[in-house]
């Protein structure tokens, strides 16, 4: 399977995980509206991606509905993107250089597994 069909595989078979916590599906997204406010897992696809490999990380989101509107009123955006959150962290691992988790996808990496990574980092 070609990497970029198995980033999308990773996403859809990630689609059932977060609906049990009441999460949508908006692209490579999932969000959660809750009293005025919304959760955003974003999933972001390295520069570095080519036709051979895909590498991703995960950005958590907060948006606040409350401090949208005190900004501007106007401006409410549902659902938002990662850069419109009020406040975001990136998934982190304590081995890495940044702190940063960033995975790997290519012709050889089982989805199975790598799901399984994904949801222990969540």
């Amino acid at each position: 399977m070609k990497p970029q069909d198995a980033f999308k595989e990773l996403i859809n078979t990630l689609k059932p995980f977060f609906k049990s916590f009441n999460y949508l599906k908006k692209g490579n997204s999932f969000y959660c509206l809750k009293e005025e406010n919304c959760g955003l897992i974003a999933f972001q696809k390295s520069t570095k991606s080519n036709a051979s490999k895909v590498i991703f990380t995960i950005n958590i989101g907060i948006y606040s509905q409350v401090v949208a509107n005190f900004f501007n009123p106007k401006c409410i955006k549902l659902p938002p993107s990662i850069t419109d959150c009020h406040w975001t962290e990136r998934v982190e691992e304590e081995s890495s250089p940044f702190h940063e988790k960033w995975w790997s996808i290519d012709d050889q990496t089982s989805i199975t597994e790598l799901c399984n990574d994904v949801t222990d980092h969540l």
